[in-house]
């Protein structure tokens, strides 16, 4: 964590903030003030300090991050897709809204479906803190190559885990 903060610092001035902060709050007030840290923590920080000085922005959200931060509820025109997953109300669902690939959620329907067209399923099950999940994503679902392979050769089912456990067990 110190390392951390250290490869984030803007300059010593922060650095010493920071060790200040976390002295602070892991010996105490009292404790913080004694021992090897004291010269290091006891340098007061002068007004000038860039730390003290407010910073701009680093970067802007691109819209889809808003949408799905103010809980989805603006539409946004800037998606090239949107499948059937943009209706349901888990997170991890929503997430793939937009992908290229022709995805069902878990249900009659995408079964009816795979009957009817006689085309096997192919079920993807996952969770919104899963990082391979994102990666698979990532790689592979914002994909326009595959996800028309995907959507011609398959019935795509996206399933939430945390919403089905009973269906995660099986599969």
């Amino acid at each position: 964590m110190f390392r951390l903060a250290w490869r984030h610092s803007v300059c010593r001035d922060s650095f010493a903030l920071t060790t200040r902060s976390l002295a602070a709050a892991l010996l105490g007030p009292d404790r913080s003030q004694q021992g090897p840290l004291r010269s290091l923590l006891s340098n007061p920080l002068s007004d000038r300090s860039p730390v003290l000085q407010p910073q701009p922005a680093r970067y802007l959200s691109p819209p889809v991050c808003r949408s799905m931060a103010s809980g989805g509820e603006q539409e946004s025109t800037c998606h090239k897709h949107t499948n059937r997953l943009a209706k349901e109300r888990s997170p991890y669902l929503l997430q793939h809204a937009h992908n290229p690939v022709d995805w069902y959620p878990w249900g009659q329907e995408a079964f009816e479906k795979a009957k009817t067209e006689d085309k096997p399923i192919f079920l993807s099950v996952g969770y919104s803190t899963c990082h391979w999940c994102h990666v698979m994503e990532r790689e592979s679902f914002q994909d326009e190559e595959i996800g028309k392979i995907l959507s011609d050769n398959f019935i795509c089912i996206k399933l939430d885990r945390e919403e089905r456990p009973d269906v995660d067990k099986v599969y």
